[in-house]
């Protein structure tokens, strides 16, 4: 990395911007860098991803419910594939539907998660 990028990144991170360090064999966020550019690689923070939630996702017992809107109820699900997840009294949702506007619960409804994984 040469002296332009450090810039960048430490440009980015005085106007409020997230960086990561490099230690350990793996990228970290920092919230207070020390810019020992000699032990340690910093980058500007990547931005997170949604992934789809598969099959693992929904162990016995797991419920959804609509998150956009205020419409009342959980479902059970019943019924977990490949693609998609059949609940109670609904169409079967794919994966891809599920991503924007479901959240899932495992333990009886206490926690609440949204239907996807950020990586």
């Amino acid at each position: 990395m040469d002296l332009k990028d450090k810039i960048k990144v430490m440009q980015h991170f005085a106007e409020g911007g997230k960086v990561e360090c490099y230690s350990d064999g793996k990228w970290r966020k920092t919230d207070g860098p020390s810019w020992n550019w000699k032990a340690y690689d910093y980058r500007i923070a990547q931005p997170k991803t949604k992934q789809l939630l598969t099959a693992a996702d929904f162990p016995p017992g797991t419920v959804v419910r609509r998150a956009d809107t205020m419409m009342i109820g959980w479902f059970l699900v019943l019924y977990v594939g490949d693609l998609s997840i059949s609940v109670q009294s609904r169409p079967t949702l794919l994966y891809t539907d599920l991503l924007a506007q479901w959240q899932y619960s495992t333990d009886g409804g206490k926690t609440w998660l949204p239907c996807y994984k950020e990586v």
